[in-house]
């Protein structure tokens, strides 16, 4: 807590009903000068601290370093943001082909359109959060992050040819077979029609 003058040191002086009524660890509750609580903040490696104005002359910082797993939470949003982006794909597929908005009615054109927009919106959105995390990480950190993040879009899209293709091969053959079927049930007809 930051807390300037009179107000700073009433609240020295009810640190511990302070720290009991917010739930809140005596020995990890500090209350310092707003100047004092910046240099520190400036020092401290990791998640930067959510910052409240409570009024003038009275802020607080919680620490995120810690609270969150930054590991879990990169791949979380790593996750979201792959979904977030097949969706977009998909949506911007459907509106983009040829005839959709001719053909299809206009209240389900103006509903894609505004999904569109909205899955657009989580992205960038999820997008920043990545980045924000990313920025506050070690820059070494950060970088095998990205590097490993994008090798393992490399490897999916790859699965993900790989499985089209082995899809397309099987229906082909599958089609052929068929066709196959198809002459000669037609051959055997004709045979028994010219008997």
């Amino acid at each position: 807590i930051a807390a300037e003058g009179a107000l700073g040191n009433a609240l020295v002086k009810e640190k511990a009903a302070l720290a009991s009524f917010c739930k809140a660890d005596p020995a990890l509750l500090e209350i310092r000068s707003l100047e004092e609580t910046r240099k520190v903040m400036e020092q401290t490696s990791g998640l930067q601290p959510v910052h409240l104005v409570v009024q003038d002359g009275l802020e607080a910082f919680l620490p995120m370093s810690g609270l969150v797993d930054m590991e879990k939470e990169l791949a979380r949003l790593s996750k979201q943001q792959a979904t977030l982006e097949k969706d977009v794909d998909a949506l911007d597929s459907r509106l983009s082909a040829s005839g959709y908005k001719d053909k299809a009615p206009p209240a389900v054109v103006e509903k894609a359109e505004a999904e569109l927009a909205d899955k657009r919106e989580q992205l960038r959105t999820v997008t920043e959060s990545l980045e924000s995390i990313l920025g506050q990480m070690p820059a070494a950190e950060a970088t095998a992050w990205r590097e490993k993040q994008s090798s393992d879009k490399a490897a999916a899209d790859e699965a993900a040819h790989i499985k089209a293709e082995a899809a397309a091969t099987k229906k082909a053959e599958a089609n052929a077979k068929k066709a196959e079927k198809e002459a000669a049930n037609k051959a055997a007809k004709d045979a028994k029609a010219t008997k």
